[in-house]
């Protein structure tokens, strides 16, 4: 929650804004929670950008996450494609993600 502003601050920016969600995040968390928030920020960035795709939105989100947050990324996206309402995913994100 606390990291959503970052991104909006730093609309259009996102290499800026997962350096600084990176850096605001490591005052309550740790570890691969830190490059999650980086990976965030950039992503909601970028969707705030203009002219911003999901695709563009997708691809931002991976070049600001590390390998296992790439592949996690990756796996939900496989499954978001094959739905046409996040509701109808629920169940098969929780089972691969």
């Amino acid at each position: 929650m606390m990291i959503a502003p970052v991104g909006i601050i730093h609309r259009g920016r996102p290499g800026e804004a997962a350096r600084a969600a990176r850096d605001v995040s490591r005052a309550v968390i740790a570890g691969g929670a830190v490059g999650a928030a980086g990976t965030w920020a950039a992503a909601i960035a970028f969707a705030l950008s203009d002219g911003a795709s999901l695709e563009g939105v997708i691809e931002t989100a991976k070049a600001h996450a590390d390998p296992r947050l790439r592949a996690a990324i990756d796996r939900a996206v496989s499954v978001a494609r094959r739905f046409d309402d996040a509701f109808s995913a629920r169940t098969e994100m929780y089972r691969c993600c």
